[in-house]
């Protein structure tokens, strides 16, 4: 049977969508006047947080920009702001232009994240997010809620703080967070272990990042599963490789046995 997918291409419920100049946004409702000012100044949201003056930047395969979000008054005020990338073999010849079709990325996170955030998974909310048409193609970005006391995922495993009872504890969060996903039919195509945040408490709680690839089926295949699962660990290795740091066995029955409790 063909996978169906859930997700609309109408304005996710508490959004707007609307243009500003050549830009297409679709933001929180209380946005609107703060985007038309930058976008006017900018020409773009990325643009204009990487000029900001507070702004600092995360660094991953590309710099993300940390700004304060004046709309949002619940976002401890701040977002994390980037701009849409091709990866793998089309990263030289495209970069950051994307053929123009039916649903637009950036816009598409914002779907997929409210469907998960309405099913009680952890995913940060996206404030805002804008494509730019130039002809066949278009460009994009996004920005989304700042977590505070979180990392990545191959932060939490790999980095100098990671010890083997804590990586136990994270890979049991990130399995319950991966196995909640296949749950709701989500299939994340590039799911890494940056693309998985982690709040620091005593219980960490794994966080799902970067959804525009994403979608949401009515039942997702065994294949998509296994895919899903197969990129992660060869995530794993990698950062075993760069680091010579090892996720014990251990951590991936973990893994598997939080992971098992939703996905059977």
């Amino acid at each position: 049977m063909a996978e169906r997918r859930v997700t609309s291409d109408s304005p996710a419920p508490g959004y707007r969508e609307y243009q500003i100049g050549n830009a297409r946004v679709m933001a929180l409702s209380d946005a609107r006047e703060f985007l038309e000012d930058v976008l006017e100044r900018a020409g773009s949201l990325f643009l204009w947080a990487r000029a900001q003056p507070q702004a600092r930047t995360i660094q991953g395969r590309r710099p993300l920009w940390v700004v304060p979000w004046p709309p949002d008054a619940d976002s401890a005020g701040y977002a994390v702001v980037r701009e849409l990338h091709h990866g793998g073999l089309l990263a030289g010849l495209t970069g950051r232009r994307f053929l123009r079709g039916s649903s637009d990325r950036p816009f598409s996170e914002i779907r997929i994240a409210t469907t998960l955030d309405r099913a009680g998974i952890p995913t940060p909310k996206v404030l805002a997010a804008c494509v730019y048409p130039r002809g066949i193609f278009y460009s994009g970005d996004i920005a989304r809620r700042w977590l505070p006391d979180t990392r990545d995922l191959s932060e939490a495993l790999f980095g100098s703080a990671a010890d083997k009872a804590r990586q136990l504890k994270v890979m049991t969060a990130t399995g319950d967070l991966v196995g909640r996903l296949h749950r709701v039919g989500l299939y994340h195509p590039d799911l890494n272990l940056r693309n998985i945040l982690v709040e620091e408490r005593d219980e960490p709680r794994s966080c799902v990042i970067d959804l525009e690839k994403a979608r949401i089926v009515t039942k997702l295949s065994d294949g998509k599963r296994r895919a899903m699962l197969d990129r992660l660990r060869r995530s794993a290795r990698r950062f075993t490789q760069a680091t010579g740091r090892n996720l014990t066995a251990d951590a991936w029955t973990s893994f598997e046995e939080a992971y098992a409790r939703h996905v059977r």
